[in-house]
């Protein structure tokens, strides 16, 4: 399982059974913890090729975004392939987490809706502000200084806040751009079968019982 950056580090005791190198912006996030945190549906069927396991299409429908447009799109894609980046195994990007969280998008609330995109334009302005271009044109440093910073602040809490803290619309679109990641990530066929290792429900041709020789003598007392 992909090992998260210390700056983001859960209470969960380090029990991955896969290492891969170090995400900047994730956090350690053990299989045991993935599997609390998505529930049966992590065990769930996998859906039509091409689309996340997930998001509901017709057959031979192509695959096209329900609520964000094709520059919200872009931006989402990019950001959740840099909180969830390639490694030993494949990132947000190739298991179609940006499918996953424009679905989820398109099914939420009005006010939910207004603040994750709020949250991209929040993005949009900073980098604007501090590299004097949209975050999609910025390079791997810079985009990876912004992002550092969000995942900082997010962390934080209570004490004094990290030196030029961003905005608290920036945290909280962070905090909540990262949850929509992990639980698409951990929903898709690559999270479940590369990354979790599930191979699905098997049944058994023939079933031996125990082994032991001593317990086959033994009686209830």
């Amino acid at each position: 399982m992909k090992e998260r950056d210390p700056s983001m580090a859960s209470a969960d005791s380090p029990e991955t059974s896969r290492r891969a190198p170090a995400s900047p912006l994730s956090t350690p996030l053990t299989r045991r913890r993935v599997l609390g945190l998505l529930g049966a549906s992590a065990a769930g069927a996998l859906g039509a090729p091409g689309v996340h396991p997930l998001v509901p299409v017709q057959e031979g429908e192509v695959w096209q975004p329900r609520f964000l447009d094709s520059r919200q799109h872009a931006l989402v894609e990019e950001l959740a392939e840099r909180i969830i980046p390639k490694t030993d195994t494949p990132g947000a990007r190739a298991a179609l987490v940006h499918q996953y969280i424009d679905w989820v998008l398109s099914e939420a609330t009005a006010e939910a809706q207004r603040a994750f995109v709020a949250g991209l334009e929040w993005i949009d302005a900073e980098s604007r502000s501090r590299f004097g271009k949209p975050f999609l044109d910025l390079g791997a440093a810079e985009g990876h200084d912004l992002l550092g910073r969000l995942a900082s602040a997010a962390e934080s809490s209570g004490g004094a806040p990290p030196a030029e803290a961003p905005g608290e619309v920036g945290v909280a679109f962070f905090r909540d751009l990262k949850r929509r990641t992990i639980h698409g990530y951990y929903r898709s066929e690559i999270g479940m079968l590369d990354e979790l290792g599930y191979e699905g429900n098997r049944y058994l041709s023939r079933f031996d019982g125990c082994q032991h020789p001593e317990h086959h003598a033994w009686q209830p007392a």
